[in-house]
């Protein structure tokens, strides 16, 4: 993946005075909400024997240079990327040099994918993978929510913690996946102020049908949220995946929200 003048701007914003000779440099983001990975190790191993090891700073950005230790040479590069809460990264590049009318910077970008953690509900029957850094609640066996699973804060200022909760319904005979579907949307524009029903549509979880909505509402002393809610049938039960974030935040997190949906499994 080549940044060029995206993380240009990323070093003067960040005030950093990369020397402009012989440097190989980038930035270590979260692949999910594209956040920056302060940390992270850069490891590179090239083709004439060379490796070095740097670190990301608060910005994400790690630098080899060659006043400071060695450089990748020209040529393939094998480059591994490590940091806590992510699954380590092993990817082959062609390093040339050629990111620069100079032919002195390489600039390399890597997207790390967080790590996930299974959680098991063998009361209840099921289990879902969510982000192994995201706190987990299970609530009691009689309420209808059964877990909840919620982002860490992204700092004092973060008014919202993303999060994503499972519950379960025993639903009335004869009930299908359409009446099931329609019941939580008529519940939640009763029980949700400012209710906004934005998308629909359908998937298929664990070999089992299922709809989902993009649905957006106001939440006392915060801003709109907007959430994404798969609904699926099984037996005489619906189930229900509910994923929120703030409004403006969740185009970042809807890919994460999904893949959490789709890592659903009855056990």
């Amino acid at each position: 993946m080549r940044l060029r003048r995206w993380l240009v701007a990323v070093l003067v914003v960040a005030g950093l005075a990369l020397l402009v000779t012989s440097c190989a440099w980038g930035v270590v983001t979260d692949s999910q909400t594209g956040q920056a990975v302060p940390g992270a190790q850069v490891t590179f191993h090239d083709s004439e024997g060379g490796s070095g090891t740097a670190s990301a700073n608060e910005g994400g950005l790690y630098a080899f240079e060659l006043q400071k230790g060695p450089i990748p040479a020209r040529g393939t590069v094998t480059y591994e990327v490590t940091a806590p809460g992510y699954e380590t990264l092993t990817v082959e590049r062609d390093v040339q040099y050629d990111d620069n009318p100079a032919g002195t910077w390489e600039v390399q970008g890597f997207a790390l994918s967080p790590e996930t953690a299974r959680y098991y509900n063998e009361d209840e029957g099921f289990s879902i993978e969510f982000p192994a850094n995201w706190e987990i609640e299970e609530h009691p066996s009689t309420a209808w929510k059964v877990v909840t699973a919620s982002s860490p804060a992204e700092g004092p200022d973060d008014p919202f913690l993303e999060n994503v909760f499972v519950a379960i319904d025993e639903l009335p005979p004869g009930s299908d996946l359409e009446d099931y579907f329609q019941a939580n949307l008529g519940g939640m524009n009763e029980l949700l102020d400012d209710f906004r029903l934005h998308e629909t549509g359908e998937a298929i979880i664990d070999g089992e049908a299922a709809k989902w909505a993009v649905v957006s509402h106001s939440y006392p002393g915060l801003k709109k949220l907007k959430g994404l809610a798969y609904v699926l049938v099984k037996g005489h039960r619906g189930y229900g995946i509910f994923a929120g974030a703030a409004l403006e935040k969740f185009p970042t997190y809807r890919s994460t929200f999904e893949a959490i949906a789709q890592s659903f499994r009855f056990e």
